[in-house]
């Protein structure tokens, strides 16, 4: 197994506070104040984790370009999950099943961006392509501020399979797409996956014609495009939306 460098207080925080994966070393700058990270130490602690307090220029080495805030811990890599499993949590919730799925993306902002959503929203879990799409790397853990430490991400090697058996397990499956139906004039009930693809490209043709539907947000500003992470915020809270209204 290998290991992954995450920094800032709130992504250690919640990598600590998940417990999916162990924490092999913790480093602080020297002289920081230690209160507001009181709840990182205990875990630490707990974990029966060897603390280090370094010089900043050796925490800047550790993270380099980053804000670190005079926290960086040295975890296992990420534990992905397989699709079974979030369709598991999904039944064991007693809930509709919501899934995402990053078809394309690269930009860790916006995966970021899409996990945090997920994860507040409630999503059962987001899949993501083994290739040609960022995966939940530490620029990811950080942009959506530890959200993907607790949400449960499957890696798969062809998406379009991967649809047609969550259409077995008897979800809605939509794609996001300029020319596609208005979302909120479409019935987003039952079990849903939500499909979004890269910026500027779009979904791969051959995923797009295996979704059940495509749907598409209103604009009507002069810039004639959303960015994905937005886009998906957008629609995820929709189908929250619809299903709180039947309630």
């Amino acid at each position: 197994m290998g290991q992954e460098v995450i920094w800032g207080r709130q992504a250690v925080a919640e990598a600590l506070r998940a417990r999916r994966r162990g924490l092999r070393a913790l480093y602080l700058a020297r002289g920081i104040d230690e209160r507001p990270i009181e709840e990182i130490l205990a875990m630490a602690r707990d974990a029966g984790t060897e603390i280090s307090r370094v010089p900043k220029e050796d925490m800047d080495r550790r993270a380099p370009g980053t804000v670190h805030q005079g926290v960086v811990g040295v975890f296992d890599a990420y534990p992905y999950v397989d699709v079974r499993e979030i369709l598991r949590r999904a039944k064991a919730s007693l809930e509709d099943p919501l899934v995402i799925v990053a078809a394309n993306i690269e930009d860790p902002h916006n995966l970021g961006s899409i996990l945090r959503t997920a994860d507040c929203a409630g999503a059962h879990g987001v899949i993501l392509p083994r290739r040609r799409a960022c995966g939940v790397t530490p620029a990811v853990v950080r942009v959506s501020s530890g959200a993907s430490e607790h949400m449960a991400v499957a890696r798969v090697t062809n998406l379009v399979r991967t649809i047609e058996e969550l259409k077995e397990e008897r979800l809605w499956v939509y794609g996001a797409e300029a020319d596609g139906d208005s979302i909120y004039e479409t019935s987003l009930s039952g079990g849903v996956a939500l499909c979004f693809g890269a910026e500027g490209s779009g979904l791969p043709r051959l995923l797009r014609d295996r979704c059940d539907g495509l749907i598409s947000i209103p604009l009507r500003g002069s810039v004639h495009s959303l960015n994905v992470g937005v886009a998906a915020g957008i629609a995820i809270y929709e189908v929250i939306r619809q299903r709180l209204s039947v309630l």
